[in-house]
């Protein structure tokens, strides 16, 4: 983990997700899914409204 941690892109900010999952103790990587899944699909219904109002 160290050597990803000194990386400046994206595996850096996924192990420090893990650490911080890891952090919140049991539930971690559950609560970890959840935003994830709440985050992705804010994300898909912003952008499926912005196209589908463009569209018109």
């Amino acid at each position: 983990m160290d050597r990803l941690l000194k990386q400046d892109k994206g595996d850096r900010a996924f192990v420090e997700l893990l650490l911080m999952a890891r952090s919140l103790g049991e539930n971690g990587l559950e609560t970890l899914e959840v935003a994830c899944d709440l985050t992705n699909w804010c994300y898909c219904r912003c952008h499926c409204t912005q196209r589908n109002a463009s569209a018109h």
